[in-house]
C-alpha cells in the first residue's frame, strides 16, 4: 500500500514515512472480513465518536451565520490546528479554533430536519401593539 502511494503521485521515497503513517491510519478504520470490526473497534472497545463543532467562517456574508456545523475527524502533526469535515461542502480542512459539542448529543432526525414556515410562524409570540407605539403609564 505504501509503494502504491508513493508511486502514483510521484514523490521521492524520502517520504515514506508520511506514506506509511496514512496507510496505517486507513488500515486502522478499516473493517475486517473475519472480525467485521474496525482495528481501533476491537482495540479501544467502542465504535470511534463523530463530535459536532462550531468553526468560524473566513467569508462572512451580512445575513449569514458566523459560523459552520462540522465533524471533529482528527489532529493534525505540522500545524497547530485540527483536522474538521464540512458535509455541506464535502471537504476537509483544517482550523485552530473550534466550539466542540461533546455533552450535546444531537440526534439525526431533530437536526436534519427541515422546518416548515407554519412551525416558526405558530412558536413566535404575538405582539399586540404596533411598532412605534408608546406604553402610556398612569401614576
Amino acid at each position: 500500500m505504501v509503494r502504491s502511494m508513493i508511486s502514483v503521485v510521484d514523490l521521492p521515497i524520502s517520504f515514506w514515512s508520511y506514506a506509511l503513517l496514512t496507510a496505517a491510519h486507513i488500515l486502522n478504520k478499516t473493517l475486517s472480513k473475519a472480525v467485521k470490526k474496525t482495528p481501533y473497534e476491537i482495540w479501544v472497545g467502542r465504535v470511534p465518536k463523530r463530535c459536532q463543532a462550531y468553526v468560524k467562517r473566513l467569508q462572512l456574508e451580512k445575513l449569514e451565520p458566523r459560523s459552520d456545523k462540522v465533524f471533529f475527524v482528527g489532529y493534525t502533526k505540522e500545524i497547530k490546528g485540527y483536522y474538521f469535515y464540512n458535509q455541506r461542502e464535502n471537504k476537509v480542512f483544517v482550523a485552530r479554533d473550534g466550539v466542540f459539542l461533546e455533552s450535546q448529543l444531537l440526534s439525526e432526525k431533530t437536526s436534519g430536519r427541515n422546518v416548515h414556515l407554519e412551525e416558526v410562524q405558530n412558536d413566535q409570540p404575538q405582539i399586540t401593539s404596533p411598532v412605534g407605539a408608546q406604553e402610556v403609564v398612569s401614576t
